[in-house]
Order: structure tokens, then sequence, then C-alpha cells
């Protein structure tokens, strides 16, 4: 660990005289700017990318990785503008952007942005048809804002338009048992995977989306049972963990007696 920091340290001060010796070089700026941002500073990050744009308008990668910044730091409005610009400059780039807009949905359905966050989420499925979970963000997004009859049927019509082939099998087993073609019992069976890491993640997955469906029928108790299961499988990195926070966190407050 120590080696890489070391290295990484080391690679971030070459392309830093790279700079100085060519300020107006925008490749040296991306590749600065995205070593910075690996190396989790996002200050220097940022900037880096606001420069690399400035030098070089078009760059779909500078907007991609300046949005991944803005929205986890809560500026949402600037990332939804970053991940609006990808796709226009780079077609090519189509599944990018359409990831940017899934990731700013995430950050505003964790904030309870439901209305915005599904215009997001949609947009990630006409950019890519095949973003399983761009569905089930528009699925999540509809039943909490009251429309569950609706976003199922949307999430039933949607399974059978898409080619199964350009789905992935563990995403559509969760949006089945979303739309009541699986049940709880052979979701969890279906979580189990000879794999540790994928037995784990998708654990974790189908604890975070029963709990969902049992908060919207108003089972309180089991929907709290299960988002501890899903924080108890330690995978922070992922929104569904943040969700099931924010879940929990809202659930143990109402029931505090006033």
């Amino acid at each position: 660990m120590e080696q890489q920091q070391g290295s990484s340290n080391a690679a971030l001060s070459d392309y830093g005289k790279a700079i100085e010796l060519t300020p107006d070089n925008s490749d040296v700026y991306s590749y600065h700017a995205y070593l910075e941002q690996t190396m989790g500073k996002t200050n220097a990050a940022l900037a880096d990318y606001d420069r690399l744009i400035e030098l070089d308008p078009h760059s779909a990668d500078g907007y991609l990785n300046r949005s991944s910044i803005e929205g986890t730091r809560g500026d949402l409005d600037r990332s939804e503008a970053d991940c609006g610009q990808i796709a226009r400059l780079d077609p090519k780039m189509s599944g990018q952007a359409a990831q940017g807009f899934r990731d700013l949905g995430d950050s505003r359905f964790q904030r309870f942005q439901y209305t915005n966050a599904l215009t997001d989420f949609r947009k990630a499925c006409e950019l890519d048809p095949s973003d399983d979970y761009a569905y089930i963000g528009v699925w999540l997004c509809s039943s909490s804002l009251g429309n569950l009859e609706g976003a199922t049927k949307e999430l039933k019509a949607s399974l059978t338009g898409r080619d199964a082939k350009n789905s992935s099998e563990w995403p559509s087993e969760v949006e089945r048992f979303l739309v009541g073609s699986v049940t709880e019992q052979e979701l969890l069976s279906a979580a189990r995977n000879t794999d540790v890491q994928k037995d784990k993640g998708q654990h974790f997955d189908a604890y975070y989306y029963i709990g969902s469906k049992r908060l919207l029928a108003g089972e309180k108790a089991g929907a709290t049972a299960y988002f501890e299961k899903c924080l108890s499988t330690g995978m922070t990195d992922f929104w569904e963990y943040r969700l099931a926070t924010a879940e929990l966190q809202t659930l143990k407050t109402n029931r505090v007696a006033p």
C-alpha cells in the first residue's frame, strides 16, 4: 500500500512538472486531475477539470469526471448540466452519460428529491436501455411519489419490451421481485452464489429491495429488519447502503414519541 501511494505521489509530481512546462496541454490536465481524483484530492481535481474544460470544451471525459465529483458533493444542478454535455459531445459515450445521470438520480433520491431523481433515471434509461438499475430507480421514485401501481406496470412493461440478452441476470431478478413475479424467498435463493463477493453483493441488494417493498407496504418493522441486514454487509460504497441508512434514521425518528 505504501509503495502504491509512493508511486501515485511520484506520478502526480511528474504531471505537475509537465503542467509547468506545457500549461496549455489539456491531456496533461486530464491525467493530473484523474490521478488526484483517485487519490481523494477532490478539490485539486475539480480545479484541474475546470482548467481542462476551459482548454478543451469538447472533453467528454472531463465533463464525466467533473460531474462525478459534483454529484458526490451535492452540487446536483451543475452535475446534471455536465451529464448533459457528455452525451451531446460524444454519442459514443452515451453509456457513460447514462451512468452519470443514474448517479445523479441516486444522489437526488438519497435527498428525497423524488421528482427530479425520476427525471434523471428516465434520462439514463433513454441513453442506455440495458441499464437495469436505471429502471429500478424509476420504479423507486414513482413508488415513493405514491404511484406504486403505475410504477409496477411500467417496470413490468419495460422488462417485457427489453431484449433479455441486454439485461444482466441478477438485476433483472431484482426487477422481477419488484413487480411481484418473484417472492422474497425466491429472491434470497437467487442471491446465493459460489463466488463469495457476488453472494455478498447480491444479498446486499436483496435486503435493501425487500426492505423497500416492505416499507412501501407499511410494514415498518420488517423494513427496519431488512435495512439493518443491508447495513450489516458493510458495503458502504454503494448507494443502497446510504439509502438504507437514511431510511433507518427516518424510521427511528418516527418511532420517537413527541
